[in-house]
């Protein structure tokens, strides 16, 4: 079977997103399957000494200290748009209307409305201009 055809039993599953034609869910496959090298993170590292004496490769990332409430309010706004306007909608929106959208609900918060969660709006809204941006950068 060729790459094709399993993209094809992928795509007739419906394990794709259902405004999708096959020509965009298989150049979407493409794209995910391209190599990727995430800074930090490879054999060559540099090897790093813990004050318990282990050692491991040197991190340029630092988890621990995300804060978990961030997390799940981004998570929970993403679902509510995914739910609302369909699942990667937000991809569609360039990184000038993130921005803009962003500014509004820091305002909106700014100034005392309370009738949505105008800061996990606003930490959603940046993630998606920093994704849409770097999409943008990425295409010129």
């Amino acid at each position: 079977m060729s790459g094709e055809d399993d993209l094809r039993v992928l795509y007739h599953r419906g394990e794709y997103d259902m405004t999708m034609d096959f020509h965009e869910f298989a150049n979407m496959c493409r794209e995910r399957s391209k190599p990727t090298v995430i800074k930090g993170v490879s054999p060559d590292e540099p090897t790093i000494i813990n004050a318990q004496g282990g050692k491991q490769s040197k991190t340029e990332y630092a988890f621990d200290l995300i804060y978990p409430d961030a997390i799940l309010a981004l998570a929970e706004v993403l679902k509510k748009g995914a739910d609302k306007y369909g699942k990667d909608n937000w991809k569609n929106i360039t990184a000038a209307e993130n921005f803009n959208h962003m500014i509004v609900h820091y305002y909106a918060w700014l100034k005392g409305d309370r009738s949505d969660d105008h800061l996990a709006h606003m930490f959603t809204r940046a993630m998606m201009l920093y994704a849409s941006a770097k999409q943008q950068e990425r295409e010129k």
